[in-house]
């Protein structure tokens, strides 16, 4: 009986440091891949290929500039979904325009947001390019959360 009482113990005290790892670890393998498709929707696929033309461009291929920042999305992303004011539909002649949505969104566009209900934010060159995009990750801050911790970020790079 006692050997009972002290493995439920244990199992109390570990179950909940399990599950919090296992759900963490499960927010983010989904933000990586919400990345991957706000990747794939900004400068398109370059595994999607046909008589050696770049089929999906993306906004930045068909625009030729970046998403401005729109209503409460300070880099844009919610111009994946719909046409930004000011840019011109696609034209197939100058194949130049836009040529969306380039994201599928549902009507809260929860896409916005990392796991953990954080904007994401572009990483930029020196010369102010984007070459990326980053998630805070499980701490909500970028770098780390304190001096000489560990950064927990997950960026995926253009």
């Amino acid at each position: 009986m006692i050997a009972i009482t002290i493995i439920g113990l244990l199992v109390g005290f570990m179950a909940p440091r399990l599950v919090g790892r296992v759900v963490n670890q499960a927010r983010i393998t989904a933000t990586r891949q919400q990345m991957e498709e706000i990747r794939k929707a900004l400068v398109g696929d370059p595994n999607l290929i046909v008589d050696g033309e770049l089929v999906s461009p993306g906004y930045h291929g068909d625009v030729g500039s970046w998403p401005p920042p729109a209503p409460g999305d300070t880099i844009g992303l919610s111009w994946l979904y719909r046409q930004p004011p000011g840019v011109p539909a696609y034209n197939p002649y100058t194949k130049h325009g836009w040529n969306g949505p380039y994201i599928r969104a549902d009507s809260q566009l929860r896409y916005l947001d990392d796991a953990w209900e954080n904007a994401f934010r572009l990483i930029r060159d020196a010369t102010g390019k984007p070459i990326g995009l980053e998630s805070m990750g499980p701490d909500g801050v970028f770098g780390p959360p304190i001096p000489g911790g560990a950064v927990d970020d997950i960026r995926v790079l253009f």
